[in-house]
């Protein structure tokens, strides 16, 4: 049997929330969200909608908005043959437009 603390956890705080609550229409906090997502690593998504009282459109829609996982590898080997090296400077950028990341290598 799953431990079911995480559980428990999230719809105490989904509880909390909601008693708290001033704006009967207001979104579900992203904290919120992001454990009710997490708790799917565990659960079926029926349990978790159950407990949290949400419906499953709303988990599904929240689950959508997730950066997706890319299938490409993380890294990518290069052989450079000695005879193929550039006599000068030689400089190889590498950018992410998501992540605004970028890499410089010089050789």
């Amino acid at each position: 049997m799953q431990n079911q603390k995480n559980l428990i956890q999230a719809t105490a705080d989904f509880e909390h929330w909601r008693q708290t609550l001033i704006n009967k229409h207001a979104s579900i906090p992203d904290e919120l969200r992001c454990l009710a997502l997490k708790l799917l690593e565990e659960y079926p998504i029926s349990h978790v909608t159950k407990a949290l009282r949400i419906c499953t459109t709303q988990i599904n829609d929240w689950r959508k908005q997730l950066p997706s996982k890319s299938s490409a590898p993380d890294f990518v080997p290069l052989q450079i043959e000695p005879d193929l090296l550039p006599k000068s400077d030689l400089s190889l950028q590498l950018s992410h437009n998501i992540f605004n990341f970028r890499t410089r290598l010089r050789f």
